[in-house]
């Protein structure tokens, strides 16, 4: 007697098929360019964990990383500054252990790394332009068409939200680095404001 697995476990095939939708999607939207924040069915969702950015600088980073987020006049600016600095010397990778010192030298991160030294540089810069920002990392679940997106490292994402003077920007330093931009707004759901 033949008897169909039950819908509520899938089989070893039916989870390798999602896997391969999953990644060819992920690798269409890579491929084509697509804005980040356009990407449709793909959602960060609660529980979003809030921290304060946590990285180290060397001399030689801050030094550079000063020099071009002190011509920001404004906090979009800022905002685009900190993440070219981080661009040039994170390059996106699973296969590292994780750190929060950073220097000139160009090395593999991840999302948690890309945030945290984006956020630090966007929060340093708002420290020397009167404190009137306040920068987090974010940490959601990320989701695809609703789904658990499941491959490695795809669970939950790191991202930067900057509040200040009435405004919002989502920041996603990780997908601006690979060309896709860094605006997260139409992305985010039920994040609520912090009190």
């Amino acid at each position: 007697m033949n008897v169909a697995p039950s819908p509520a476990r899938p089989t070893a095939k039916g989870r390798a098929t999602v896997r391969r939708v999953a990644i060819v999607g992920l690798a269409t939207l890579l491929v084509t360019g697509t804005a980040y924040a356009a990407w449709p069915g793909f959602a960060l969702v609660p529980h979003h964990i809030r921290s304060r950015p946590a990285a180290t600088l060397s001399a030689a980073l801050s030094r550079e990383a000063a020099a071009e987020l002190d011509g920001a006049a404004t906090p979009e600016a800022a905002i685009e500054a900190a993440v070219r600095v981080t661009g040039r010397h994170l390059h996106f990778g699973l296969g590292h252990r994780r750190s929060g010192s950073f220097d000139v030298a160009e090395r593999e991160a991840h999302c948690v790394e890309y945030a945290h030294l984006t956020g630090a540089l966007v929060a340093r810069w708002s420290r020397t332009h009167g404190g009137a920002l306040r920068v987090e990392v974010v940490r959601s679940q990320a989701r695809l068409f609703g789904a658990r997106v499941p491959m490695r490292g795809w669970a939950d994402h790191d991202w930067v939200l900057v509040e200040g003077g009435g405004r919002r920007w989502y920041v996603d330093p990780t997908f601006a680095d690979m060309g896709l931009g860094w605006d997260l707004r139409r992305n985010v759901e039920g994040l609520d404001a912090r009190r």
